[in-house]
């Protein structure tokens, strides 16, 4: 296949994934495949570009081309740390990036003609896939099971076009530009690039699949609006205790809001919601390793954790009430919000069997803390 049909089908593989991953981050914003799709097309219309100019072509236009390549590698790493919600450098950064390349591009044409603007901008463009490559191989220790393949996906085809377009700057240095688009060595690179090409975009797909999937899951388990564990979440924790050989006993505990009705009357359901997802991070601040919270109805929170006695199991719940009033919480006028929390604690049970009715004591419990004037503890003897 001659050079110029492999180019031709690199600059359409660009194009075609560039607008895919456009079309997929429209219904996704904030996951980064906007600047993936951008950056495609910015590369696949620069490579059509330069065919339209010829292989060779020194025309000014090219200055233009090579800074589309260039705002395009930018772009592939600036979607990747969006995609995981990494903080991002400021696009005056990027612009400044941009510009000292173009006065570079000068330098190199007007010092070393075609010459130093191919190797100029193959280096830069390795660099960029080698720091994408990198960034990748990094993520991939980061997050989830998941995600961890595809991201090593990533990073070794990131790498592999580290290598060759900085090995193409190389050969550049040594023999010129004489075959740079013609030969085996042409060959290869381009159509390398091609498939590389075609494969980042499956590849993105497939993690776009896998963060799908883990919010799919987590929606299962989890309570939307605390974060904490749901029914769902609470059964699986349960099980994931009783499963283990050595499982301690458990003992389960009951936390409700004290008068939380009439703090949505008074200060309204946006407040409300404001108060259980402070209680909620209060509560997990206080549990240990090992220990699980969910939330299982609308002020109600369920706790198990495994002390080794009664003494030890009324300490962590003085712990919890102590957590949630102190300091006090603020309405939005900047008042004090008082907010306190009954408990009621089961008896250990060491049987997933036995789960249910431990929730009944603990529910009888709590029952009687508020009924001996709230922000109270009772623990089943």
């Amino acid at each position: 296949m001659d050079p110029v049909t492999v180019i031709l089908i690199l600059g359409l593989h660009l194009c075609s994934s560039g607008a895919l991953m456009l079309l997929v981050g429209r219904s996704m914003p904030g996951s980064g495949l906007g600047h993936w799709g951008s950056g495609g097309l910015l590369f696949g219309g620069a490579y059509i570009g330069r065919l339209a100019l010829g292989a060779n072509g020194e025309s000014p236009a090219v200055l233009l081309l090579d800074l589309a390549m260039v705002s395009a590698a930018l772009l592939f790493t600036r979607g990747l740390r969006a995609f995981f919600r990494r903080t991002t450098v400021q696009v005056e950064w990027y612009v400044a990036i941009v510009a000292g390349y173009g006065l570079l591009h000068l330098w190199a044409v007007a010092w070393l003609g075609a010459q130093g603007r191919h190797v100029l901008l193959n280096g830069t463009l390795g660099v960029a896939y080698a720091v994408l490559s990198v960034a990748a191989w990094v993520e991939s220790r980061r997050q989830f099971a998941r995600l961890r393949l595809p991201l090593r996906v990533l990073g070794a085809l990131m790498g592999g076009q580290a290598l060759l377009t900085l090995g193409r700057a190389g050969r550049i240095v040594l023999v010129g530009t004489e075959q740079l688009f013609t030969g085996l060595h042409a060959q290869v690179y381009y159509g390398f690039s091609s498939v590389t090409a075609l494969l980042l975009a499956l590849t993105l797909l497939w993690m776009v699949f896998e963060r799908l999937h883990e919010r799919l899951a987590e929606q299962a388990t989890h309570d939307a609006l605390t974060g904490l564990l749901n029914r769902n979440g609470l059964r699986d924790a349960l099980t994931s205790h009783f499963a283990r050989r050595d499982a301690p006993a458990l003992v389960l505990m009951l936390v409700d809001i004290d008068q939380f009705k009439a703090i949505n009357d008074r200060h309204g359901h946006a407040l409300g919601d404001a108060v259980l997802v402070a209680v909620a991070a209060r509560l997990a601040g206080v549990l240990r390793d090992g220990d699980f919270v969910a939330r299982i109805g609308g002020e109600e929170f369920l706790i198990g954790c495994s002390p080794s006695d009664d003494a030890v199991a009324a300490q962590i719940a003085q712990r919890l009430t102590d957590a949630v009033a102190h300091p006090p919480m603020r309405a939005s006028d900047g008042s004090q919000l008082p907010c306190t929390v009954s408990i009621g604690v089961s008896a250990p049970i060491t049987r997933m069997v036995d789960w249910e009715f431990a929730v009944h004591q603990a529910d009888a419990a709590m029952y009687a803390a508020k009924g001996s004037g709230r922000n109270r503890i009772r623990v089943v003897a």
